[in-house]
């Protein structure tokens, strides 16, 4: 706080025009913090507060009885005189100091006027650029989202790609050993249909020999032999067949079976595979869903410190109009008190002007 004094014949002036902290000056940046510039806008009303107090101290009382004591004595009137010059110099600086804190408080007014509107473009900034990360981590979850269902897709597709795989090569050796069988079957076929023809050749020879009667005995029982082993080679063949056929049904069912089992352990290889993958996928994807929560835990708390600095600049605002209109009062209340002093050198005139009485005489003084 600045304070002017004036004393001269009898005179004394107090005024204080504004308050001004270290942390408010006119060359304090932009960047300063919230709480410094409400503690300085918070400072300004008891600073007014004390410069109307020291205007209501004016002793315009005294004043008077001291131009009275001055104008009641003849031989004073050229102190008076000077009194009165010094009084009006002292008046036009005691304004022109009251003008130069006015404008002070005008300009450091603006100051803070200018630091309120870049915290406010940082605090916009500020919440822009939090958005901003907001939007960027939702993008990125819902991306690590993607991947998930991307993946889980794609392990679908590879499990029944390695099941019909599997499946595929199964049945390829099965019907690799069916054709096999096949074969080994059409050779026994081959060889029991050439049995068969031996035996209705044999059969057709018996009855050549049957029927002519000059064949002799030992010729027939050669024959019959030969029929008689025929037809052991014959039933041969045929159970051969029969347990080619058992051997092949039985060759079938355990290719089915083994098709079936390797389906069953591709299945349950690859099931396992994948659900190791899906599993990393859901850890990963719950990592990044702690992250966007994390993030949006520290939005909100920045949206409330945001919000708070809001309220904090909101009643900075409102303490700097009030500011405002106390200094526009004081203002106005010292051009009142201006007005004022500028009316004293006429009343002094005027008092000096007006007729006087004249002295009583002194007993101890004779008269002329």
């Amino acid at each position: 706080m600045f304070a002017a004094s004036l004393k001269s014949g009898g005179y004394e002036v107090v005024s204080a025009a504004s308050s001004t902290s270290p942390q408010a000056g006119r060359g304090q940046p932009a960047e300063s913090s919230t709480d410094a510039a409400a503690a300085t806008i918070a400072g300004a009303p008891a600073s007014c507060s004390r410069k109307l107090a020291a205007h209501r101290r004016w002793p315009f009382g005294r004043c008077d009885s001291a131009f009275s004591c001055q104008a009641g004595s003849r031989a004073g009137s050229s102190s008076s005189g000077r009194d009165l010059e010094a009084s009006e110099a002292g008046t036009c600086a005691e304004r022109r100091q009251l003008e130069a804190d006015a404008q002070a408080a005008r300009e450091e007014t603006a100051s803070l006027r200018q630091q309120l509107a870049a915290l406010l473009a940082q605090q916009q900034e500020e919440r822009e650029a939090a958005a901003a990360a907001a939007v960027a981590l939702g993008a990125e979850a819902e991306r690590q989202r993607r991947r998930a269902e991307a993946a889980e897709g794609e392990a679908g597709c590879l499990r029944r790609l390695s099941s019909a795989a599997a499946a595929a090569q199964a049945l390829a050796e099965a019907e690799a050993a069916v054709q096999l069988a096949d074969l080994r079957l059409a050779a026994q076929k081959r060889r029991v249909a050439g049995l068969q023809e031996q035996v209705e050749q044999q059969r057709g020879v018996i009855a050549t020999l049957a029927d002519s009667r000059g064949d002799a005995f030992e010729e027939r029982f050669h024959l019959r032999l030969e029929l008689r082993h025929s037809r052991a080679a014959a039933q041969q063949a045929q159970r051969s067949a029969a347990n080619l056929s058992q051997a092949l049904q039985q060759q079938r069912d355990a290719a089915e079976q083994a098709v079936a089992a390797a389906r069953e352990e591709g299945q349950r290889a690859a099931a396992a595979r994948w659900q190791a993958r899906v599993l990393e996928l859901r850890k990963q994807l719950a990592e990044a869903r702690r992250k966007l929560q994390a993030a949006q835990e520290g939005e909100a708390a920045a949206r409330a410190a945001l919000s708070a600095q809001g309220c904090m600049l909101s009643q900075a605002r409102a303490e700097l109009s009030a500011d405002h209109a106390v200094l526009l009062q004081a203002h106005s209340k010292v051009a009142a008190e201006l007005t004022e002093l500028r009316k004293l050198p006429q009343q002094r005139q005027l008092r000096h002007a007006a007729p006087q009485l004249p002295q009583q005489p002194d007993d101890h003084q004779p008269w002329d």
